[in-house]
């Protein structure tokens, strides 16, 4: 039985691989709780740490065993509040907490000490019951609740530190409306520039929360932002370095056939991960056992290219590693109204995310509306080998369900030795190559999802351009994933048969 199958398998390997660029998705009985494992290989950059010469010891310990709760937190908790979030946490089988509590916003020297207190309290306290704690700091988004209407905000102190767009405008916004549900109606969003003397006073405010005792920094947005302008990296800061670092004049227009412009794609890519690079290395510098968990909302589709954070930049940097924020369809009910090449594409993420992190662990946001598709989107992610965090769509901190987290993160730690400490056996690889996602596709549609169809205000995109069925590169590559995720799941259902009849 065994040479039939090695000679049924030969045989789907030399299926000719065709992909029709516009029309890949075609898929008939495809069952989405079969999740197809792949083994991914990305390039990188290659930039390595200044200061230290070897990885966390964490991420061979709690870091790869992790099943993650978010917590919201304030400076006037008091401590039988923290140990009621604590005590729910352990009950729902929660190995690390995620706590977010105000620094998201700006924040006086003053009100910035009262978050190290919280922050000793909480430590404390997760540690008494063998919790591990990473604490949420936004890194170039600053936000001022009512800026709208204040003397004092980030962009209003510091004109010079912000973003600047290709038409010359800062990149500062006012909330409101929208899917931007983080930014509450008149509050300042400010996106600051990484080259600007900002940077100084974020790694100083790094060096002092690692100092506080707790086990690890959640570093959220570290990217040029495309909410509030469009190709952000234009202010004088960041034209200086571009000029150093090349000895080009910053491009004028967008225009792909310009050398220049696809030379300026390339720098501010890079500039990201040496910002990565450089807050990573401030942690460790006070506590060299203090990983640094970047939430990476970009994975394999094109809004990687607008916004310059790209996942797998960072796979040879010591001491980071990612929490991926896998968008759902809709941040109203999740997946629950995707189609059947949606969750192809789901595991097409789910996997690039998984490879992207190389041999560090990988977390992911494993969102839902209710159990039924909160499980089947866990479900993805445990079968990559990714850590869940457990949240309802759309927010963070918050769970689906106490039973529903309690169930799944009990079978996932009564399976942790097979889901997160062994090696995969895949031996097909999808090759995946961020410049020719840049150059190909040119940052022309999202490509998050493939249903752009829908009422639904909150849907990701109703613009077909947006869908990976229009994007040349995206559909190539999703496509060769659908391909090889039909072949094995042919290739199971002929073994079962042998079986059976064996």
């Amino acid at each position: 039985m065994g040479g039939i199958i090695s000679k049924y398998y030969s045989l789907l390997l030399s299926v000719k691989m065709y992909i029709e660029k516009r029309r890949w998705m075609d898929l008939k009985g495809l069952t989405v709780s079969f999740i197809l494992a792949l083994l991914g290989i990305f390039a990188s950059l290659s930039l390595t740490n200044t200061a230290q010469a070897e990885e966390p010891a964490a991420f061979n310990s709690w870091v790869k065993t992790a099943r993650i709760g978010g917590a919201e937190l304030f400076t006037e908790m008091t401590a039988q509040e923290m140990g009621q979030i604590i005590s729910n946490m352990v009950s729902q089988k929660v190995t690390v907490i995620e706590a977010d509590s105000n620094l998201s916003s700006y924040l006086t020297d003053a009100q910035f000490e009262q978050e190290l207190a919280l922050m000793r309290s909480f430590a404390a306290e997760a540690h008494k019951r063998d919790l591990r704690v990473v604490w949420y700091y936004p890194s170039l988004e600053v936000l001022t609740p009512n800026g709208k209407n204040l003397e004092h905000t980030m962009f209003k102190d510091h004109p010079d530190w912000v973003q600047i767009g290709i038409d010359g405008q800062p990149n500062v916004f006012y909330g409101g409306s929208g899917r931007i549900h983080w930014v509450e109606k008149d509050a300042e969003s400010a996106w600051m520039s990484p080259q600007s003397p900002y940077k100084d006073y974020f790694l100083d405010r790094v060096r002092k929360i690692a100092a506080t005792g707790i086990d690890g920094l959640w570093l959220d947005v570290p990217l040029f932002n495309d909410i509030g302008v469009d190709w952000a990296g234009f202010d004088p800061y960041a034209i200086a370095k571009f000029k150093a670092d090349t000895g080009l004049d910053a491009p004028v227009a967008e225009n792909w056939t310009d050398s220049t412009w696809r030379r300026w794609i390339a720098w501010r890519r890079q500039e990201i991960a040496l910002f990565l690079r450089d807050v990573a290395s401030a942690g460790r510098a006070i506590n060299p056992e203090f990983p640094l968990i970047v939430e990476t909302v970009t994975l394999d589709y094109n809004a990687t290219t607008a916004i310059a954070l790209d996942g797998a930049d960072l796979k040879n940097l010591e001491g980071i590693t990612h929490v991926w924020e896998i968008d759902a369809l809709s941040d109203g009910n999740g997946m629950r109204s995707s189609l059947e090449d949606d969750w192809i594409s789901l595991i097409a993420m789910n996997k690039f995310g998984r490879a992207a992190s190389g041999k560090k662990p990988s977390w992911v946001f494993t969102y839902g509306q209710l159990s039924d598709d909160a499980e089947l989107v866990m479900a993805e992610a445990l079968a990559t080998r990714n850590n869940p965090y457990e949240t309802k769509i759309p927010q963070m901190t918050t769970s689906v369900g106490a039973d529903y987290r309690t169930r799944m993160f009990g079978w996932a730690q009564e399976n942790s030795p097979y889901l997160f400490e062994t090696q995969p056996g895949a031996r097909v690889a999808v090759l995946y190559s961020s410049a020719s996602r840049d150059y190909v596709d040119q940052a022309a549609g999202v490509g998050l999802y493939t249903n752009t169809t829908s009422n639904d205000p909150l849907w990701w995109t109703t613009n077909q351009i947006d869908s990976a069925y229009e994007r040349q590169y995206l559909a190539e590559y999703r496509g060769m994933v659908k391909m090889l995720v039909h072949q094995l799941f042919l290739l199971k259902s002929l073994s079962i048969q042998l079986i059976q009849q064996s």
